[in-house]
């Protein structure tokens, strides 16, 4: 999860973000719960069809029954159900400038 302070500050919402698998799933239900204010952070259907490919390490089967619904984004779930497959989000990071 990416949290620059923990809270809010000012006008900047916290951005919050995790893997493309169950767990992830649950921080960001737990997150959003608590912090309903909160942004999501590259969380999109689009974001887990990026990182599937190239993973950096091969993923295992994802239990879609615990993926329950992604009501900011209902398209991401049945992504994730379509691929069953779980996805990292190191897979997004951008190489580094040479």
């Amino acid at each position: 999860m990416h949290v620059d302070t923990g809270k809010p500050v000012g006008a900047h919402p916290l951005p919050v973000r995790a893997d493309f698998d169950c767990a992830g799933r649950a921080l960001v239900r737990a997150v959003l719960a608590i912090v309903p204010q909160a942004v999501m952070w590259r969380r999109t259907a689009a974001d887990y069809a990026a990182s599937l490919h190239p993973a950096p390490f091969e993923p295992g089967v994802l239990n879609a029954a615990c993926l329950g619904e992604t009501q900011r984004d209902p398209a991401l779930a049945a992504a994730m159900r379509a691929s069953g497959r779980p996805a990292y989000e190191e897979a997004l990071i951008e190489p580094p400038l040479t």
